[in-house]
């Protein structure tokens, strides 16, 4: 859950892919637990058939859903719905050769709206019935 946006958006599309090659385990993103803070997966067990990965789920989706960097959490959102897998699988070199640097000069590129910061430009400092509105003037 902690690592730089490049890497979360490159294992974002890796699961996405993964998910669309094995639909068999969409499972861990429909399962809605009772008991969300009580995981079934056993992280010790060295035998992989007795760790009970199919009966937890991939709750760190739903965590990287709020993450601050918008395309993140878009892709999060998007992994396991029905557009996402009727889609093309993601190219996964297109994620791997992201960089801090990259990433800002991609957001740096898009259009902003200009946003106005005044609806009435002002005549002055003070409004024409203010105590001091005559002893300062431009």
């Amino acid at each position: 859950l902690s690592g730089p946006p490049p890497g979360i958006l490159f294992i974002l599309a890796l699961i996405s892919n993964l998910l669309r090659k094995h639909p068999e385990c969409s499972c861990l993103i429909d399962r809605k637990s009772s008991d969300e803070m009580n995981d079934e997966f056993l992280p010790h067990e060295n035998d992989p058939t007795k760790t009970r990965a199919l009966q937890s789920s991939l709750w760190e989706l739903a965590v990287l859903e709020h993450h601050y960097y918008a395309p993140v959490s878009t892709l999060a959102k998007s992994i396991g719905t029905k557009e996402e897998i009727k889609a093309p699988p993601h190219i996964i070199e297109e994620f791997s050769n992201h960089t801090f640097k990259s990433l800002f000069d991609q957001e740096r590129k898009k259009r902003t709206q200009k946003t106005a910061l005044t609806f009435k430009e002002p005549d002055g400092l003070f409004s024409e019935d203010d105590a001091f509105a005559g002893i300062l003037s431009f």
